[in-house]
């Protein structure tokens, strides 16, 4: 188990126009987070992204996102049970 139990990762690159939506939230979030939780930041897509909740309880992941539902900028939370899993014609959608 972790030593923290929950992990904040906050996605994106900065270095890419709106991506960097999560390195910015993380930067605010950091000195208002609890000791107990983890605060990561990571340009990972797919598949790399398990290696960074491997050993957590629970993670709260910060991205940015197009929907077309909404205005940019528009917060939108999301449970695990709310996204529908994606058939990917090959492994690398998934980043493989």
């Amino acid at each position: 188990m972790a030593e923290k139990p929950v992990l904040v990762l906050a996605l994106g690159n900065d270095l890419i126009a709106d991506d960097g939506l999560g390195p910015a939230a993380a930067a605010l979030l950091a000195p208002h987070l609890s000791p107990q939780v983890e605060l990561k930041t990571s340009a990972a897509a797919g598949m790399e992204l398990l290696e960074e909740l491997v050993g957590f309880e629970a993670a709260i992941i910060i991205d940015a996102v197009k929907t077309g539902a909404a205005p940019a900028g528009t917060i939108f939370r999301y449970r695990l049970e709310d996204i529908s899993p994606v058939a990917a014609p090959s492994a690398h959608w998934a980043g493989l």
